[in-house]
């Protein structure tokens, strides 16, 4: 029997994304031959604590209380106190979902002999650029020393990660093709160990037809109304910004329209953008799965206007609920829709806000104005998704990756 330690540290990845990752991982892989466990680091805890929840063991390890103890303590520490809850004659793999890990995995190697899988949910340098891979690329080509103090993260982030992935990571998981190439070239990645996974999340739609006009009655929403939708953190990397100018844009053309967003973060900045909008914008704050849901259902476009995405789970999700997606030609999203089949791809540059911004507006006035179009292009990505990114495909695959190491 394989010991698998799923390694995570708390984040807003741990409650989104990363979270949502291991969640899939947790319910979906039900083989006796693998047993599971959660290891949580930086804990906010005052001790070590142990618990089991629906048979899966988790440990808690709590931050230092001094901030200034190096990182190196704390990871010894770590892993001292992981050899107490481990079987260190079993088949053990530590799977990471952090990128901050080389002296973690070091230890790992060192002190618990266990093979090490690293998947990539993100990358904090392309985070700190606001997406802009282009100019990343450029600094990283030429590897000279940098003056401005975000591109020496960036250099030093790349440089670690690169030890992580050479030294001691058997397996590293990229979660979508766009995400394979960009982590090849910023991490080095040699083939043998590289892989890709696509992202997944569990088929939801409900088992009868969903009756618009009814559910919108339930939810107060008016029965003729254009409802586009966007969840995700109120932050500019999310393109929230972008999507409120575009619709500002289209308001002015007369379009009608409401929006709902979905999500917490910045208000503050956000709400600046809205001051022509607010008789068009609803702000729900977080909403659990089953409310999220009920909203997609009776909605008309979802859009995912980020500058970068790994992935972009949100897109699934909408795609789960038969609506056609409209987002950005970059990154994750880029890999998830495919233009004028299961959604609709605005041009992005970062050289030109105003006119990425313009592009945005165009796309959403195209399907605004369609409403046949809406419906082929939410029936294709709900087919998409099903095809392509289903959970069989994701157990599958994670599957046989375990049982290889």
């Amino acid at each position: 029997m394989k010991h698998i330690y799923l390694v995570y540290h708390p984040c807003k990845g741990s409650i989104y994304g990363v979270g949502t990752y291991i969640k899939n991982i947790l319910s979906l892989i039900k083989e006796k031959q693998f047993t599971f466990h959660i290891v949580l680091l930086n804990a906010n805890a005052q001790e070590v604590t142990t618990q089991t929840i629906n048979g899966i063991e988790g440990i808690s390890i709590p931050r230092p209380i001094d901030n200034t103890i190096p990182e190196n303590v704390y990871y010894d520490n770590a892993v001292k106190i992981s050899q107490n809850y481990i079987d260190l004659n079993a088949e053990n793999i530590f799977h990471l979902n952090f990128l901050k890990t080389s002296i973690f995995a070091k230890l790992i190697k060192k002190h618990l002999k266990a093979k090490i899988i690293l998947t990539i949910h993100y990358s904090q340098s392309i985070l700190n650029m606001k997406g802009n891979k282009k100019e990343l690329y450029k600094t990283i080509q030429k590897y000279t020393k940098q003056k401005n103090e975000t591109l020496r993260k960036n250099l030093k982030e790349i440089s670690e990660v690169r030890i992580l992935i050479k030294k001691y990571a058997d397996a590293v998981i990229s979660v979508s093709q766009h995400a394979y190439k960009q982590n090849k070239f910023l991490y080095k990645i040699e083939d043998n160990k590289h892989l890709l996974i696509y992202n997944t999340v569990k088929d939801l739609y409900p088992n009868k037809k969903i009756i618009k006009p009814i559910l919108r009655k339930k939810l107060a929403i008016d029965i003729n109304e254009k409802i586009i939708v966007f969840a995700g953190r109120l932050e500019e990397t999310k393109g929230i910004q972008c999507l409120l100018q575009a619709l500002s844009i289209l308001k002015r053309k007369g379009y009608k329209f409401h929006l709902f967003i979905v999500g917490e973060g910045n208000y503050d900045a956000t709400l600046s953008f809205t001051h022509d909008l607010w008789t068009n914008i609803t702000f729900t704050g977080f909403l659990e799965k089953k409310q999220l849901y009920k909203l997609l259902a009776v909605s008309d476009i979802g859009v995912c206007p980020s500058l970068y995405e790994e992935f972009g789970y949100i897109i699934l999700e909408m795609m789960m609920f038969y609506l056609p997606v409209i987002a950005f030609n970059t990154s994750g999203p880029a890999d998830i829709i495919k233009n004028n089949y299961t959604g609709l791809l605005a041009d992005l540059t970062f050289d030109d806000a105003n006119q990425s911004i313009k592009n945005l507006a165009d796309k959403i006035a195209l399907l605004l104005n369609d409403t046949q179009q809406q419906y082929w292009l939410g029936l294709n990505g709900r087919k998409r998704y099903l095809t392509i990114f289903s959970t069989d495909i994701f157990k599958k695959d994670m599957i046989n990756l375990y049982k290889r190491l």
